[in-house]
């Protein structure tokens, strides 16, 4: 998983006309000061990502345009998308109310995806359908299919999607956990009352999360 933090990635974007000779410079001449003043300031913050950050988060913070053109900013989605192209695969913009939390949150373990950044979000055909942000994630997928028994179909995304919606999907799953603690329903009985549980869930929401999951929205 070296492409998104190689020079590989600025020579991607230069064949896409994303990135001038002048800006592929720049990036290379800027980049170490400008991954140190990134770790200062999410040092700050409380982050705990430990690959934070790389190439594509470095040249975003740098403001460019694509191509130079100011009216196109060159920022995260833009270079995934062309991630996705230059690898023929298909590009997955995660919306969060057109996904099912059963599959988000039982088909891989939460510790799993955060590191893995991938999130399953669809099955079909047979296929468990998973937002990525590496491409070069094979054994990865590989592992996965073992696990998961069924084929994996790789879609594209932002690192920043894929952190917000995993850190908002398992926090969630928690407070509804506790909410059905919280009112004495059994594993195996009916639903609890969905008004109180919705007013319990949220109460409890921004306390069930727990501290890692705070800081993967924080890093968004």
């Amino acid at each position: 998983m070296k492409l998104l933090n190689s020079e590989a990635l600025l020579d991607l974007l230069m064949r896409q006309r994303l990135l001038t000779a002048d800006q592929r410079q720049f990036v290379m001449l800027e980049k170490g000061k400008q991954r140190q003043k990134l770790l200062r300031q999410f040092g700050k913050e409380g982050g705990v990502d430990k690959n934070y950050p790389d190439l594509v988060e470095i040249i975003v913070s740098f403001n460019l345009f694509a191509g130079g053109n100011e009216a196109a900013p060159l920022d995260e989605e833009t270079i995934m998308l062309a991630v996705a192209r230059d690898q023929e695969m298909p590009f997955k913009k995660l919306d969060p109310l057109e996904l099912d939390m059963e599959i988000v949150t039982k088909k891989i373990p939460r510790n799993f995806a955060i590191r893995q950044l991938i999130l399953p979000f669809n099955i079909q055909d047979g296929f468990l359908e998973v937002a990525v942000y590496h491409p070069d994630c094979q054994a990865v997928l590989a592992d996965i299919e073992q696990v998961v028994q069924m084929r994996v179909r790789p879609y594209i995304t932002t690192k920043s999607d894929i952190k917000r919606i995993l850190a908002e999907f398992f926090g969630f799953q928690r407070s509804i956990s506790a909410a059905e603690d919280q009112f004495g329903v059994a594993a195996a009985s009916g639903s609890v009352d969905i008004g109180n549980l919705e007013r319990y869930v949220k109460i409890a929401s921004s306390k069930e999360i727990t501290p890692s999951d705070q800081h993967i929205k924080q890093a968004v």
